[in-house]
């Protein structure tokens, strides 16, 4: 349930910004920064494998601003350990579809956004 939430506020933030984003995976063990220079703060390491959510291809210093999908914190990787990996596409429709029926009116939908992008809903 948390990562069909997270897909959901990444297509959001795709749709406010007008940006393509994509999935992504790091190939080798590289720091995961705050800002898009080796001189900023080192948040974690990422090791390869690791799943990425990739905002835009569009590099600040050949660095790509993402976010690391299990630990849903934003960040900074340089794009020479990132293999680019399935465009997330812009939903042309409502982005929450009923799905059969409920006599209860009081239903519940958390969204947790740690990142520092805006959630517009």
């Amino acid at each position: 349930m948390k990562k069909i939430l997270l897909l959901i506020f990444f297509i959001l933030i795709s749709n406010t910004i007008y940006s393509q984003s994509y999935l992504g995976t790091i190939t080798k063990q590289v720091n995961f920064r705050e800002g898009s220079s080796s001189d900023d703060n080192i948040i974690s390491s990422l090791k390869p494998k690791t799943q990425i959510f990739i905002v835009s291809l569009q590099a600040e210093n050949d660095y790509y601003n993402v976010i690391d999908i299990a630990t849903d914190r934003e960040g900074y990787v340089h794009k020479s350990f990132v293999k680019v990996g399935k465009l997330v596409n812009k939903s042309d429709q409502s982005v929450f579809t009923p799905n059969g029926k409920s006599s209860d009116y009081d239903s519940e939908v958390k969204i947790f956004n740690n990142t520092s992008k805006t959630l517009t809903l």
